[in-house]
């Protein structure tokens, strides 16, 4: 029964990640509707990805051991097809042939940045756990002064992100399991919300770090000039641990009806973007404005639940077994 708790507890977690990635995909084109918007977009941006990556790292520790290239490059091929999605919704959306499968456009940057994680990690595992987090962390904080294109196989992101894999790599599964105790959980879930409601009301103050919060760019490219960069980029680091750390401690531990979309992150990861594509291409947005001009969010929380249940469904995850992607 423990390890059941234990696993539901990490269903759950992934529930609400791909819940806020699929979210933070739905908000993009209503991003500056509102400060509303704005506040919940630069919330989910905050720490989403970097735990989303720190459960990856924690549930890598076997692949990266026993050296499991098989599964290695899975992710890469997971990222071929992801971009071949990308290459059909941008020719629905845009009516753009765009065949460059070497920039990330998408989703497909987390597949391609999981593939390099796990090759980087495997080959430098035997080395003394502080001094590669410490080449992560440095490599992270000036891969933002790069000339080299931030979304070339995922370039900046993959710098900018490892640390949380490896973080996840080193993490002590047991000793996370072991503090969510129901008092710590219940604390844990009243600071998460109180941050959730700060960024509600005064996401607006702090939309300006959107770009470095999503780490697709140079500093430069995102106004970021001198030595700031780092500085701003440790302070990203900070508020996505504490805020990740509040989630993983608030997740309830026991099964909830939530639980199995959390055994099925991969092919809503797969699907739910190419989808979306073709909902804006439909004039989507346009649409939800004009028959719910003041109740359009709460509809795309509706819109997030629905696009996540039909990408789970069982032809969805079938295909994604048929092709034998690794499971996240």
């Amino acid at each position: 029964m423990q390890n059941q708790e234990r696993s539901a507890k990490w269903d759950n977690l992934k529930f609400v990640l791909i819940f806020m990635v699929v979210l933070g995909h739905i908000l993009f084109p209503f991003r500056n509707e509102s400060d509303l918007v704005k506040g919940l977009y630069v919330f989910i941006y905050m720490f989403h990805m970097p735990l989303f990556i720190f459960v990856s790292g924690l549930f890598s520790k076997t692949i990266i051991r026993k050296k499991q290239w098989n599964r290695v490059f899975s992710y890469l091929a997971l990222y071929i097809f992801i971009r071949a999605l990308d290459t059909f919704g941008t020719l629905v959306h845009k009516k753009k042939l765009r065949l460059n499968f070497f920039r990330t456009n998408g989703p497909d940057w987390y597949a391609m940045a999981v593939f390099l994680f796990l090759v980087i990690t495997i080959i430098f595992q035997k080395t003394r756990p502080l001094l590669l987090l410490s080449a992560a962390l440095a490599v992270g904080l000036l891969a933002g002064y790069s000339d080299i294109p931030g979304n070339l196989f995922a370039f900046m992101r993959s710098c900018v992100f490892y640390p949380f894999f490896l973080l996840g790599y080193y993490a002590d599964r047991s000793l996370l399991e072991k503090y969510s105790k129901p008092d710590i959980s219940v604390g844990a879930g009243i600071i998460l919300i109180a941050l959730l409601l700060f960024f509600l009301v005064k996401g607006n103050d702090y939309y300006s770090f959107i770009g470095l919060l999503k780490a697709k760019k140079a500093y430069d490219e995102i106004g970021i000039m001198g030595h700031s960069g780092p500085l701003l980029r440790i302070a990203q680091y900070l508020g996505a641990m504490v805020t990740g750390l509040l989630l993983i401690l608030s997740v309830p531990s026991k099964r909830t009806a939530f639980s199995v979309i959390g055994t099925k992150t991969l092919p809503i990861f797969v699907w739910h973007y190419l989808f979306l594509k073709i909902f804006w291409a439909l004039s989507g947005k346009k649409l939800v404005m004009a028959l719910f001009p003041e109740t359009y969010m709460l509809i795309l929380l509706c819109m997030c639940m629905l696009v996540i249940l039909f990408c789970s469904s069982y032809f969805f995850d079938r295909t994604n077994r048929i092709m034998d992607f690794a499971n996240t």
